[in-house]
């Protein structure tokens, strides 16, 4: 029988099949538009202890993948107060809210956050286009590109009955471009076999990590499930390795340094695959992906100032991590995403997208 200390995370990722329409989870790998079954590495999840897992990432993720139309998603997660976003614009007025992304502040180098936003491990991005037409003349003005505005985080509610998830929405002081993500698969590779370096081989209490993380190095080489990935690696309980290898003596100043590499890495990579992979349809969003990665690292000041930060716009800051360049890690990134055989024009928003996802499950497979 199950403990508070023994019970293990119970995997919404774990199983599944396209008929029951969980094909995010049966398929090998879902960036790839090529027969991903060749070449699948054997592997098996191992089990999380719910005491070692950062349940509210955990529970983020899940939210994300699942619900990735932004409407959705807001539906589906418990925001405290709802949401101040208006969805019914004027005539000649609409606002178009894209996929909402999972970032991590302190670990993404290209996007530009704002001090109060450093401050959170993690936080739900969203962004949208302004269209606005003219009379008769069927002018349009648009946004260039989607803007960052808003964003939420994911806090413990504790009721009386046990504590449950909620979500807080939170409108930037000033808005900007929607990060980009950068291919990282190579840092990540490496930075896994530097921790393997430090881990003891005959340690007994350190087997089932050894063999996670050399497995994790397979699955990464043979393109399996990129959640599976991440669960392999340790986004979710990788403290409980670090507990660990102090519990048996590592030097706490190597292992600062190395612990550090990889969870910035790994947080890179689940902004990647989270984010750019089409869950539900297959396909991967090439064209979000960039290898202009700021040089320098730009510093936090805080606004002279007493008013709270957010209500008043200042300068934004840069926040850029190390120095490893992004390489191909094996995917044909230009072709993966499909280049649609049709325009998307003055069709309704709803219905494009409609159409867009009746196209990939057509020819995409």
């Amino acid at each position: 029988m199950d403990t508070n200390n023994d019970r293990k995370l119970s995997l919404w990722y774990e199983h599944g099949c396209p008929e029951e329409g969980t094909t995010f989870i049966a398929r090998h790998s879902s960036a790839c538009l090529y027969d991903t079954f060749k070449g699948v590495c054997e592997y098996q999840l191992y089990p999380i202890l719910e005491k070692d897992a950062d349940l509210l990432l955990y529970q983020l993720i899940k939210d994300l993948v699942m619900h990735p139309d932004f409407k959705e998603y807001l539906n589906a997660i418990n925001l405290v107060g709802g949401t101040s976003i208006n969805f019914n614009f004027r005539r000649g007025e609409y606002e178009e809210w894209a996929r909402p992304y999972l970032l991590f502040p302190a670990d993404d180098r290209i996007t530009t956050y704002y001090k109060e936003e450093l401050k959170w491990s993690y936080i739900v991005g969203a962004s949208s286009m302004c269209y606005h037409s003219y009379g008769e003349s069927g002018l349009i003005d648009e946004d260039d590109y989607p803007l960052f505005r808003v964003y939420y985080i994911v806090k413990w509610n504790y009721l009386l009955e046990g504590p449950v998830v909620k979500y807080v929405e939170y409108f930037r002081r000033d808005s900007s471009s929607m990060p980009k993500m950068e291919n990282n698969v190579a840092a990540l590779t490496s930075v896994i076999c530097s921790v393997l370096e430090i881990i003891p081989e005959n340690n007994a209490n350190l087997v089932a990590w050894r063999n996670r993380l050399q497995n994790s190095l397979d699955m990464i080489k043979t393109h399996a499930n990129e959640l599976h990935i991440l669960h392999q690696v340790g986004l979710y309980d990788i403290q409980a390795l670090w507990n660990k290898l102090i519990e048996e003596g590592l030097d706490e100043e190597q292992l600062k340094r190395v612990s550090k590499r990889l969870e910035t890495e790994l947080h890179r990579y689940a902004m990647f695959v989270v984010n750019l992979i089409d869950w539900k349809m297959t396909g991967f969003d090439s064209s979000q992906v960039t290898t202009v990665i700021p040089a320098h690292r730009t510093n936090c000041v805080t606004p002279p100032h007493s008013e709270p930060e957010y209500k008043r716009p200042t300068d934004p800051v840069k926040n850029c991590g190390n120095d490893f360049n992004s390489q191909s890690d094996g995917y044909d990134w230009d072709n993966v995403w499909p280049k649609y055989p049709f325009e998307r024009g003055d069709m309704d928003p709803e219905e494009y997208e409609a159409k867009r996802r009746e196209w990939l499950w057509k020819y995409s497979r």
